[in-house]
């Protein structure tokens, strides 16, 4: 997990730690509500509103994603140019979870498919969750 930007030793045994086994998910977005980085949704005949962030989380988690997300802002222009657009239309601190549920996205594709975040081909940097990332 060192290899995804943005994480170091520590923040990525923390990760690890708090997820511990990832086949206990049976897809990203029940990883993402464990997280606490899925929005509550309040969904009635054909209205849907979306609220804050749930409650129900694991704390340390969220906080070390959150706190991290910068550097993958930093490290990766294709996610830089998604934070931007989502902060002019909903403000620093959405566009902040966005990115951090990115992130967690790369670190679930890494750990269920036991393999690093970049490899270098042609002199070009490309990711393994690269298609993961291209749809969110």
């Amino acid at each position: 997990m060192i290899s995804i930007p943005g994480l170091s030793f520590f923040s990525a045994a923390l990760i690890k730690t708090e997820i511990s086994d990832i086949s206990r998910f049976k897809n990203f977005n029940s990883l993402c509500s464990y997280a606490g980085l899925a929005p509550r949704v309040h969904q009635s005949a054909n209205t849907t509103r979306n609220g804050p962030l749930s409650k129900n989380r694991c704390k340390n988690l969220q906080w070390i994603l959150i706190e991290t997300a910068i550097h993958f802002i930093h490290a990766m222009p294709e996610i830089a140019k998604k934070h931007e657009r989502i902060k002019n239309r909903k403000g620093y601190n959405t566009a902040k979870v966005a990115t951090a549920r990115d992130m967690l996205k790369a670190v679930y594709h890494v750990l269920k498919e036991h393999r690093p975040f970049f490899i270098k081909k042609n002199n070009f940097i490309r990711t393994h969750a690269a298609p993961a990332l291209s749809r969110v």
